[in-house]
C-alpha cells in the first residue's frame, strides 16, 4: 500500500473518530452553559459560550438557560445569553417573559421588550404575561407591552383581566394607565368579582379611589349577592369601607352571612363608620337572613364509622343531605325520638319573605346540621358583640331597643352572653330589667356563669374579668338561685365551669346567705 494511501486512510479514521465524539462534545459546553446559569456563574457562562454552547439548547427538564436565568432574577445573565443569540420567547416550557413578569423584575422584563418578546405569552392557567406584569410591573414597562399588541381585555381560565391583576396587588399605576387604555373597569371574572372587588380586597384605599374615578361600578353585586362593601367590611378594612359607604355603596343588601353592612359594622366595634352608614340611610333595625353560601359537607358519621372507613364523595352527602335536610337539622327524625325540623330550605317565601339558598353546614357527629341564627337587629348584634359605643350609637338614633329574639334574648342578655361589662352596663341602663329571662328560662346569671365555661378556645372573657360580671350582676339583684325549664340553676353551670368559677359562685351564693347545692360547686373527684 502506498504512504499516500495509507495517509488518506488515517484521515478518514480520524474524521470519523471527530464525526463521533463532536455532538458529545457539545453537549457537554451545553451542560456546562446551563450549569453556569443555573449557580449565577457568569465567568463560566461566558466560557462555555466561547466554546460555541447553544444559548437555546434544553435541559432535561425542556427549559431554556434564558429561563432560568430570568427566574434567578440575573439581569447580567440575561444580557449575556440574548447577546449570543437566545432566543426571547421559549423553546421550551417556561416563557421567559411569563417568569419576569411574575418575578416583577423590571430590568429583566425590559431586556426581554427589547429583545421582542411576545407579550401574549401564557404560562399556566392561562395567565400571561400582561396578566401579570399589570400586578408587578411598573408602568412604563406594562405602556411599552400595549404598544406592543398585548391584550387589555384578555382573560386567564378563570375569568381574570390584566386589570383585575392590577386592582388585586394595589398597583395603582397600572390602575390608572390600564384605565386610561379603556380596559373595562366593570368586568366580571368567572366568580362574579369585578376589579373593585379585587381592590377592597387587596386593602389598598388608593387602588379602590382609582378604579372609582375610572367609573367602576360602586354599587354592583356579584351573582351570589356580594358587594365590594361586603368583601371590605369581611377584612375589616374601616377606610376602604368608609370610601365605599361615601360613593354611595348599598347598605341594606345581605352578605354571604344574611347581615347587612351595619351589622357587621357594629359587631366590629365600627362606630364612626357605623355612624356614616346611618346617616347614609342604613336601616337601623333591619333584619339579618338566613345566610345563603353553600358549605361543602363532610359526613363525619361514615369517615368513622367501622363499617364504612371512607368518607362518602361529597357531592354524594351534599345530595343525601339535601334530601333529608328534615331528619339533619338538628338531629330531627324519627332516630332521635324527636320530630322533623321544619324543611324550611324547600319554601320559605311564605315565612319570611324570600326564599334562601340551601345551607348545608357540615354534619357533626350525629348527622345534624345546626340551626341558622334567628333574624336580628344591629343593636342585638352589637350587643351580643360586646360593643357598648356601638349599641349607644344605634339607641341614640332610634334603634328599637324592645327588640327580642324568637326566644326570648334581649338586648340585655345579649350583651351577659358577651361577657363584656361595659356593654351589660349600658343595657342595664336603657332596659334596667335584670331578672329577664328567656323563653326557657335561662337568667342573667346562668349565662354569666356560662361565659366563662367554654374551653379556652372559646371564652369570650377571661376568668378575671367573669368573676367581675358574675359580681357585679349579683350587687344589682340579679337571682342567684333562678331555674330554667331544665330546673338547673347558675350553680349547676358553675359546677361544669373552671375550678375558680366553682369555688367563687360558691363563695357568692354563701355569701347571700343562699342554700347552695354544694355537691355541685365540688370539682369532680379524679377517676
Amino acid at each position: 500500500m502506498s504512504r499516500a494511501l495509507r495517509n488518506l486512510g488515517l484521515a478518514a479514521t480520524v474524521t470519523g473518530l471527530f464525526s463521533a465524539t463532536a455532538p458529545a462534545m457539545a453537549a457537554k459546553i451545553d451542560e456546562a452553559l446551563q450549569i453556569a446559569v443555573r449557580n449565577d456563574d457568569l465567568a463560566l457562562a461566558k466560557s462555555a459560550l466561547a466554546k460555541r454552547a447553544n444559548p437555546n439548547a434544553l435541559s432535561a427538564d425542556n427549559s431554556s438557560p434564558l429561563a432560568w436565568a430570568v427566574d434567578r432574577h440575573n439581569a447580567d445573565m440575561v444580557a449575556l445569553l440574548l447577546k449570543a443569540g437566545a432566543k426571547a420567547n421559549a423553546l421550551g416550557d417556561a416563557q421567559p417573559l411569563v417568569l419576569a413578569c411574575e418575578n416583577g423584575s423590571n430590568a429583566i422584563i425590559t431586556q426581554l421588550l427589547n429583545a421582542k418578546a411576545d407579550v401574549n405569552a401564557a404560562g399556566p392557567g392561562g395567565v400571561t404575561a400582561f396578566h401579570l406584569c399589570a400586578s408587578r410591573a411598573t408602568a412604563s414597562n406594562l405602556e411599552r407591552m400595549i404598544a406592543a399588541g398585548a391584550s387589555l381585555e384578555v382573560q386567564d381560565e378563570k375569568g381574570l383581566t390584566p386589570l383585575m391583576f392590577a386592582a388585586a396587588s394595589g398597583n395603582v399605576e397600572n390602575i390608572i394607565l390600564l384605565a386610561q387604555h379603556h380596559a373595562n373597569v366593570n368586568a366580571a371574572a368567572k366568580s362574579g368579582f369585578s376589579p373593585l372587588f379585587f381592590a377592597a380586597k387587596s386593602k389598598d384605599v388608593k387602588a379602590v379611589e382609582a378604579l372609582l374615578r375610572a367609573g367602576a361600578n360602586v354599587g354592583y353585586a356579584a351573582p351570589d349577592g356580594t358587594t365590594a362593601l361586603q368583601l371590605a367590611l369581611l377584612n375589616s378594612d374601616t377606610s376602604i369601607s368608609t370610601m365605599l359607604v361615601q360613593s354611595g355603596a348599598p347598605l341594606n343588601t345581605w352578605d354571604i352571612n344574611g347581615k347587612q353592612a351595619l351589622h357587621v359594622a357594629v359587631a366590629n366595634g365600627q362606630v364612626a363608620l357605623a355612624k356614616l352608614m346611618i346617616s347614609k340611610g342604613a336601616d337601623l333595625n333591619g333584619l339579618t337572613r338566613y345566610a345563603y353560601r353553600i358549605d361543602p359537607v363532610t359526613d363525619r358519621r361514615r369517615a368513622g364509622a367501622r363499617s364504612t372507613p371512607a368518607a362518602a364523595p361529597a357531592s354524594q352527602v351534599n345530595a343525601l343531605a339535601a334530601q333529608r335536610i328534615t331528619d339533619q337539622r338538628g338531629g330531627g327524625g324519627g332516630g332521635g325520638g324527636q320530630a322533623p325540623r321544619d324543611p324550611f330550605y324547600y319554601d320559605m317565601t311564605s315565612k319570611v319573605g324570600y326564599q334562601p339558598k340551601i345551607v348545608l353546614g357540615q354534619l357533626d357527629w350525629a348527622g345534624s346540621v345546626a340551626d341558622p341564627a334567628p333574624p336580628t337587629t344591629p343593636l342585638m348584634v352589637a350587643a351580643a358583640a360586646g360593643q357598648a359605643d356601638a349599641m349607644k350609637l344605634l339607641i341614640e338614633a332610634g334603634a328599637n331597643k324592645e327588640f327580642a329574639l324568637e326566644d326570648g334574648t334581649n338586648m340585655v342578655l345579649a350583651a351577659v352572653a358577651s361577657g363584656n361589662l361595659a356593654a351589660v352596663k349600658y343595657a342595664l341602663s336603657i332596659s334596667p330589667s335584670i331578672k329577664v329571662t328567656k323563653k326557657d328560662g335561662t337568667s342573667v346569671m346562668h349565662l354569666a356563669v356560662a361565659v366563662a365555661n367554654r374551653g379556652v378556645a372559646e371564652a369570650k372573657t377571661s376568668i378575671a374579668d367573669a368573676k367581675v360580671l358574675i359580681q357585679y350582676l349579683a350587687d344589682n339583684g340579679a337571682d342567684l338561685t333562678a331555674k330554667n325549664a331544665r330546673g338547673q340553676t347558675p350553680a349547676d353551670t358553675a359546677g361544669r365551669a373552671d375550678p375558680e368559677i366553682q369555688e367563687f359562685y360558691g363563695k357568692l351564693l354563701k355569701a347571700r346567705g343562699t342554700q347552695a347545692v354544694e355537691d355541685k360547686l365540688k370539682p369532680a373527684s379524679p377517676s
